[in-house]
């Protein structure tokens, strides 16, 4: 019953359904597979969110081989 409402009411509640209660060792293991599932689906969340976008304009004189790369936002 001491495991936060928040994140672990669903393995909270399938933990109490089960007749009879598992050991606390498998408990433990439980618990630390849905860790470990919510600590992957929080890593798939942050690399959406911290994609930037940028576009750059290619400019190329007759003189030089190499392009020179201007960001269209700051120049």
């Amino acid at each position: 019953m001491g495991l936060n409402d928040e994140n672990y009411s669903n393995i909270r509640s399938q933990i109490l359904a089960q007749e009879p209660l598992p050991s606390l060792d498998k408990i433990f293991n439980m618990v630390s597979q849905e860790e470990v599932h919510k600590n992957l689906m929080i890593g798939r969340e942050d690399k959406g969110e911290n994609v930037a976008a940028f576009a750059v304009k290619t400019t190329r004189k007759s003189s030089q081989s190499i392009e020179k790369l201007i960001c269209e936002h700051c120049g």
